[in-house]
Formats: structure tokens, sequence, C-alpha cells
């Protein structure tokens, strides 16, 4: 006769990295995180009700932080009509293990004011207000704290329109200074496309860069995201760099410098 398995029950290693980056603020790399799970044949996630909630869930921070109110909206409410159909309580118990506060969750979504700015961090939402303490960094297959790394699956072919579809282009640093109201450390840059002008954003690279050294780098950034406000300040432009974790961003940049404004193709 087989002997039973006594193996504990283990978290679910996406769910703790959606749960990550909700910490580190990052909600848009939280909802591929976890959509990939949700996506996976054979995963215990995958078509989940309940996945799918909290996928959502992310998706309305990000529209949060783009300033996009209704869309915010719109999916906190799908997500909390999606956790209390019946069907999605089958996977509490896995979310539930893996650091999901899951029970109560539909009430808490439904209990937020109209104002997405004024709704809680979203990792103090799903998990529970302890999780959006700082020093909470999630749990990587039930363990010790996760150093996330993201996922180097290949992402499904796209047609190439839709990379030229963004405005990507080359500016100068004009100012860099600390943001005090940012949870994570991060700069205010000042950054100038020359014919098209200067503009704001907030970035996460502490790790690397002295704010004496930003100024005068010419950087790569996407300017046709719509503004989205982080930390207190509108940021207009999406700097791009590449990332080995959340704090730890290496800027993109030209080999040789070029004229500010210049667009990447």
């Amino acid at each position: 006769m087989a002997e039973p398995d006594t193996r504990p029950e283990r978290a679910h290693p996406d769910v703790a990295a959606y749960l990550a980056l909700l910490a580190a603020d990052r909600p848009f790399e939280a909802h591929e995180a976890l959509e990939a799970a949700w996506r996976r044949s054979g995963d215990p996630l995958a078509g989940a009700p309940a996945a799918q909630a909290l996928i959502q869930v992310a998706a309305a921070y990000v529209h949060r932080s783009r300033l996009n109110v209704r869309g915010a909206r719109t999916l906190i409410a799908r997500a909390a009509a999606r956790l209390g159909r019946e069907d999605a309580r089958g996977a509490f118990a896995l979310l539930s293990r893996s650091g999901v506060a899951a029970d109560g969750l539909a009430q808490r979504l439904e209990a937020l004011g109209p104002d997405p700015g004024a709704w809680p961090p979203a990792v103090g939402l799903v998990a529970g207000p302890s999780a959006a303490e700082p020093g909470f960094a999630g749990t990587l297959d039930g363990g010790g704290p996760m150093d996330y790394a993201p996922d180097r699956t290949p992402l499904p072919t796209r047609d190439v329109d839709g990379f030229f579809a963004y405005d990507v282009r080359v500016g100068t640093v004009r100012s860099a200074v600390p943001n005090p109201g940012a949870r994570k450390p991060a700069y205010v840059l000042t950054i100038d496309f020359g014919p098209l002008g200067s503009r704001t954003t907030s970035a996460q690279l502490t790790r690397h860069y002295r704010p004496e050294e930003l100024v005068g780098r010419q950087v790569v950034a996407v300017l046709n995201f719509p503004p989205r406000r982080v930390a207190g300040v509108v940021s207009e432009v999406l700097v791009l760099g590449a990332c080995a974790a959340a704090d730890d961003v290496v800027l993109l940049h030209p080999g040789v410098a070029v004229a500010d404004g210049t667009p990447i193709a």
C-alpha cells in the first residue's frame, strides 16, 4: 500500500512574485506574473476566477497610477464580483497559503471609495494591512524573503507595428534630485527632449547612480504613455533600463551622443 503524502502544502511561486511586485509598487509586472500562471496549462491556478480577480486588481492599480479613474473603478468592481462567485472559492486555500488574505477580499474591494487616489497600497489590500508595512518582500515557495527576478519566458510574437506605436526617444537629464515622497528611494528627473521640450519623471535609480552622475547623461524614454502620479510627482515619461530586480536598474543610453529628441527605431 502506498504511503500517504505527508509533504507540507506549498505556496504558489507566481502568487509570491505577484505580492512581491505589488509591495515594490510594480502593479503592471505583478499583473504579468500572475497572468502567466492563470494562462499556463496544468497550473493549479489555470483559468481560476480568483486568480483572474487578482490580475484585475493589479490592472486597476496600473490605471490608478495613470490617473484613469474610470478604468481603475471598473476593474475593482469586476474583481469583487468575480471573487464573490461560488467557483472562485476553490483556489482560496492555495492563495491563502501563498500570502493572499483571500477571505473577505471581495468585501474589501467593494468597500473602496470612489477616489482611487485614496485607496490603500495594493499589497495591503490583497495580503492584509501588515503586508503594506516597510520590509514586506513576499516569499518564494513558502520560504524566506523573495528576491524577485524578471520572468525570462519569451513573450508571444507581436506585429512590429505594435512597437512603432510607442514614441521612444533620447533625452538628456538636466536635473536629478531625491524624491522625498517616494516609499522606495527614487529620484525626480527633468529630461530635455530638444524640440519636444522637457519632461519630468520619478525613477528608482538610487542603487547605481548618484544625482550628480545623472545630470548630463543621455537616457532613453517612452514619451506617449498617459501621465501618472508617482509618489507625489506627475510622471510624464517612462525611462527605460535593464531591470535585474525592483531596485536594480541600469539605464539604457546611446553609445554615441545624439541630438535630444532623436527617436529610437
